[in-house]
């Protein structure tokens, strides 16, 4: 048990960091952490249509903050909403030019993160770690799916 408490003792700890690196880091490109996240994503499927409900189902995040992310990409520029034909409710996420130019920024700034948090760490284990992280989340994603029902 104490090993267990100990890990999660760790895993919130570095949790709490990021967040506070990802804050100062993301600062110079005018982004939150969960903006730069949300944009980073949305790059990454630009070739397939987004939507909101997409973003919280797979990032984790609630609706509200999925709104309020989308909703300020959109005040700095970055994106675009539009309607979907089949159903008014759903709008497709359009990324526009800054983003694009935003991208190659951000791609290097997130790279910078990921050095300094697996430095030293040798490329066999780092494979291993991410398997063991996506283990985790979807331990955890089952359990709250569990206790929904």
């Amino acid at each position: 048990m104490a090993l267990q408490s100990n890990l999660i003792w760790t895993v919130r700890q570095l949790a709490v960091l990021l967040e506070q690196y990802g804050k100062a880091r993301m600062e110079a490109l005018d982004l939150s952490p969960t903006q730069g996240i949300v944009l980073q994503y949305l790059l990454g499927h630009r070739n397939r249509k987004v939507y909101g409900v997409e973003l919280h189902e797979t990032l984790g995040l609630s609706k509200s903050s999925v709104s309020a992310t989308l909703k300020a990409l959109r005040q700095k520029g970055y994106l675009r909403m539009r309607e979907d034909p089949k159903d008014d409710r759903k709008k497709q996420i359009l990324l526009t030019e800054q983003a694009d130019r935003a991208g190659l920024l951000l791609q290097e700034c997130l790279l910078s993160q990921q050095e300094r948090l697996c430095g030293g760490i040798p490329e066999q284990r780092l494979a291993e770690l991410a398997e063991d992280l996506d283990r985790m989340l979807r331990n955890v994603k089952q359990e709250m799916e569990a206790e929904a029902i």
